[in-house]
């Protein structure tokens, strides 16, 4: 078999990692493109679906539960977010890289959290006082959000984030 790998061959030959494959395949765009039934109707249309989506939210959504003075910065804020999907969740070193504060970004994270664009897992582990790392990971509430950052959106690249290598 050339310009095939020895793995490869080998997995076409076994039904079952073959078929593994396959799935494996097809939950890719549908990990890619976000669970948005708009989103998953029309995939042509879903990054003009997607800026509009969140222009709404920051207008609507965003200013009718808290005053944010700067929804560019906010927006940045989601993006970085989105870049971190899957990963422990340090306020500090956000704060570090991007001269916010602490608060604001707990405010921030709060807004996103009862929107439900975000959802902070806590650490796990029966005894409270054994627990290592005691930081939340940090969630995007739909995978779209994170493969089309807003910050991505202008420029017309389209880039995975993250997708999680327990669903890949």
């Amino acid at each position: 078999m050339q310009g095939v790998s020895r793995v490869d061959g080998w997995a076409r030959r076994h039904p079952a990692v073959a078929s593994v494959q396959s799935r494996r395949n097809a939950a890719c765009p549908a990990l890619l493109h976000g669970g948005y039934p708009e989103v998953l109707a029309r995939p042509a249309g879903r990054r003009l679906w997607f800026s509009s989506y969140i222009q709404t939210y920051l207008e609507r959504d965003v200013r009718a539960i808290t005053n944010v003075r700067d929804l560019a910065t906010f927006r940045r804020f989601l993006a970085l977010l989105a870049s971190r999907h899957g990963q422990i969740l340090n306020k500090t070193d956000l704060a570090l890289r991007w001269a916010w504060s602490v608060p604001t970004i707990g405010d921030w994270l709060h807004v996103l959290e009862i929107t439900g664009q975000v959802i902070l897992v806590p650490p796990y582990f029966e005894n409270f006082g054994k627990r290592l790392i005691k930081s939340p990971k940090v969630y995007l509430g739909d995978s779209g959000i994170g493969v089309l950052p807003p910050g991505d959106r202008d420029s017309g690249r389209t880039r995975p984030v993250a997708v999680p290598r327990s669903l890949v």
